[in-house]
């Protein structure tokens, strides 16, 4: 297990709230609001890391870019305080650069009773991550991490991309355990395949879900994406270029697989859990699995 974590990641604050209906026309008078709309931190790596801290490991630094108060530029505005306040209370490090042109990302969640998600976004202050914006305790943090977790949406937008790639190249040369869960699930329509392993060059560890590596990995050739591809045929395209994958076909069931062979595989218990229990379910299934295998992966990175 490791000791540390640092994660580059987006911190959203979440408006999140729950419909007892299937049927979008029968709330517009919003009688059928089950419970309170609540607010949690949100975005892959606030949950991530509250996923981590759940599971026990307490050295846990997230780096992120959020806005700054309109009136008071040197300090977070309302939605990053908030939700740097829940990522505190579990005793998350947060380490953050201001935006003062932008606000932080918000997100609107409404669940219906049958699962489905309405999500609306503004990604806000994420995006804006520069290399201008890495400082030294952050570059230090990083190369001392055991681990560097890394959401994909820290690589869609170019200087972003940037400052990542060199935050992820120097946990590589450090020999950190460099892992990359791939969102979102659509990064084929806006990253190529030579884009994506020219970003990805310095991961170890590759978490996706199988059709987004197949789009990535076998659009093109004799086989289209939509066909019946083995996953272990795609686990080991992968494992041509990373020591690791974490894949799933979907929510309710995964694949953990190195060079060796496939270490685990079965249901995720995604069927059974309450709808309450949906949001950040994908991160907390990561943060077991990385816990439960990183002395395996750490062993993989030293010998190639």
């Amino acid at each position: 297990m490791p000791i540390s974590i640092c994660i580059i990641g987006d911190i959203m604050l979440d408006v999140v709230t729950y419909l007892n209906t299937n049927d979008l026309t029968e709330v517009r008078d919003l009688k059928r609001v089950a419970n309170t709309i609540n607010v949690f931190a949100g975005g892959t790596g606030a949950m991530f890391a509250l996923s981590a801290a759940d599971e026990g490991l307490r050295k846990i630094h997230l780096i992120a870019k959020v806005g700054a108060d309109p009136k008071f530029r040197d300090h977070p505005d309302i939605a990053a305080l908030l939700a740097i306040e829940q990522l505190q209370k579990s005793q998350v490090d947060v380490l953050v650069a201001l935006d003062p042109t932008c606000q932080t990302g918000v997100a609107m969640i409404t669940y219906l009773r049958n699962g489905e998600r309405i999500l609306v976004a503004d990604k806000g202050a994420n995006g804006s991550f520069n290399k201008a914006d890495i400082s030294t305790i952050m570059r230090e943090t990083v190369t001392s991490a055991d681990v560097l977790f890394v959401s994909g949406y820290s690589l869609l937008e170019p200087e972003q991309a940037k400052a990542t790639l060199y935050l992820m190249e120097e946990a590589r040369h450090y020999e950190r355990l460099v892992v990359l869960d791939v969102v979102p699930h659509s990064i084929y329509t806006i990253i190529n395949n030579v884009a994506f392993r020219q970003l990805t060059k310095p991961v170890n560890v590759i978490i996706s879900e199988v059709n987004t590596m197949k789009r990535l990995f076998f659009s093109g050739k004799e086989s289209s994406p939509e066909s019946d591809i083995p996953i272990i045929v795609v686990a080991q395209c992968l494992l041509e270029n990373y020591e690791a994958v974490i894949l799933r076909p979907d929510m309710m069931y995964q694949y953990v697989i190195d060079r060796s062979g496939i270490i685990e595989e079965g249901s995720t218990g995604f069927e059974a859990i309450k709808l309450s229990m949906h949001r950040g379910y994908s991160e907390r299934l990561t943060a077991k699995l990385l816990l439960r295998y990183y002395d395996r992966f750490k062993a993989a990175i030293l010998k190639h």
